[in-house]
């Protein structure tokens, strides 16, 4: 017998044994299996949709990491090449297996080196955003400069640290700054060979007042001082007795008249500028003995003034440089208007020079032109070889299409 407190050992069947299960029960498990069935299917479809937008996402993070205008680069701390999108990879023109797991430096100009360091120590120092500048060594080509920014970036699952790099190519902007400071230098340079042009140009003129013209008309006060002592009694023929002062002031009238046309010759623009040089050119044949010869097309309409004056005065430097360097014997001088631009030619037999070489007033002369050619929007073009002549080409657009 067993003990009255002993209950009974009863035989448990498990649920998912059917015959344990009662009739009435079966179709309401039916129904929770079709419930779940239908949840499972919607979970199935919430994570394929996820997948597939995650898919996209990717792509569409791939595409802007890869062919964003910027190089990135993820970094040891060391400057080993973990990541790099494609577009560092055009920049230095290296497929990419090649560019990862190898150091930056690689791609860096050496001079650079010691650069870089210093940035990524400041990096991993501070953990702030920094920024340098540096050039990077493509495969071919020219080194490119590069506008690099880096920050710290930490290892989720480990306590390491990675520098994340962003290149920017800065060349062209670099090459354009470059040449905005040579444009600022050689204006700052042209501005002071013309200011002391312009001082030579005043000394000239004061050495020619006082040494010629104020001597003239002193010399001609001292014989009109003397024309009473030379007649003391009255004069027969006055006119005769002053016919020589009259003849000297008159010669130095036309000479004062020449040094104020030669500096600031006003009718060039109320004259043709054909009419002008060929008076000016008329003069100086007869002042050098320079053969000189003149030819001009017929202008289709007539040249604004800022134009005619820097024509003038270019073949005014011109010749004069000539008279002074060249040894010419000859020289000839065409004006050439086309539809949209103005052309002057100044040639001459002279013995040549080197453009490049060139110093003292003959330089000034020079810039003097290119300078004035060159705000109008105009080129300049000086051909010219020892014991070869000099050949001066002026273009200047004159905006008639």
């Amino acid at each position: 017998m067993r003990p009255k407190d002993e209950l009974p050992i009863q035989n448990h069947q498990p649920l998912s044994d059917p015959s344990s299960l009662q009739a009435e029960s079966i179709p309401e498990l039916v129904h929770q299996f079709h419930v779940q069935q239908v949840q499972l299917h919607l979970q199935n479809e919430e994570l394929r949709q996820s997948q597939e937008t995650l898919a996209e996402v990717y792509d569409h993070y791939s595409q802007l990491y890869d062919f964003s205008p910027s190089g990135y680069l993820t970094l040891t701390a060391e400057g080993i090449i973990e990541e790099a999108n494609l577009r560092f990879c055009t920049m230095v023109g290296v497929h990419r297996e090649l560019i990862l797991n190898r150091p930056l430096f690689n791609f860096v100009a050496p001079q650079d080196w010691e650069r870089l360091r210093q940035h990524w120590a400041n990096v991993l120092d501070v953990r702030t955003t920094q920024t340098c500048k540096l050039r990077i060594l493509p495969r071919t080509g020219d080194p490119l400069v590069m506008h690099m920014e880096s920050m710290p970036m930490s290892d989720r699952q480990k306590p390491i640290i990675h520098i994340q790099s962003a290149i920017l190519d800065i060349t062209l902007m670099e090459q354009s700054e470059q040449k905005v400071r040579e444009s600022q230098r050689q204006m700052q340079q042209t501005g002071t060979h013309l200011m002391t042009a312009h001082e030579d140009e005043r000394r000239r003129i004061a050495r020619d007042l006082h040494d010629d013209y104020c001597q003239r008309l002193a010399a001609l006060m001292v014989e009109l001082g003397l024309l009473p002592k030379r007649q003391p009694g009255p004069w027969s023929n006055p006119v005769q007795q002053l016919e020589p002062i009259k003849r000297k002031l008159s010669t130095l009238l036309a000479d004062l008249r020449d040094l104020s046309h030669g500096l600031h010759p006003d009718q060039i623009t109320s004259v043709a500028l054909e009419q002008a040089l060929r008076g000016y050119l008329a003069e100086f044949m007869e002042r050098t003995t320079i053969e000189t010869t003149f030819r001009a097309d017929s202008p289709a309409s007539e040249l604004p003034p800022a134009i005619k004056t820097c024509l003038y005065r270019v073949t005014q430097e011109g010749l004069t440089n000539i008279e002074k360097h060249a040894r010419a014997k000859q020289v000839s001088v065409c004006i050439t208007q086309r539809s949209n631009c103005v052309e002057l030619l100044i040639k001459d037999n002279g013995r040549g020079f080197d453009p490049e070489l060139v110093q003292g007033t003959y330089h000034l002369g020079l810039t003097s032109i290119r300078e004035r050619v060159e705000q109008l929007g105009g080129i300049v073009t000086i051909t010219s070889a020892s014991a070869c002549g000099t050949t001066l080409f002026i273009r200047i657009p004159t905006g008639v299409t």
